[in-house]
């Protein structure tokens, strides 16, 4: 993908409403969608070389932001770090 932040990708395609996920300590709307678009995004920067890079996540993507982080990162972790 161009260099697209993650909420013009996936912002549209979700319907986001503010409020809904209070309080964010789950996972309210699940939008695996969204995680795999994160994930290819990802894949793509690592297999350009492309240098340190920061993905961000807020509450109201799927209602958890640690969460959301926590469940990417589990799918790529085989891909970043050494088995």
């Amino acid at each position: 993908m161009a260099r697209h932040a993650v909420h013009d990708v996936v912002k549209p395609l979700c319907g986001i409403t503010l409020g809904k996920n209070q309080p964010f300590d789950t996972i309210k709307s699940p939008f695996p969608d969204g995680r795999a678009a994160v994930v290819e995004m990802v894949r793509t920067a690592l297999a350009r070389n492309s240098g340190p890079m920061f993905v961000f996540f807020g509450n109201k993507f799927e209602g958890s932001a640690a969460l959301t982080a926590k469940a990417v990162a589990e799918v790529l972790r085989g891909e970043i770090l050494p088995a």
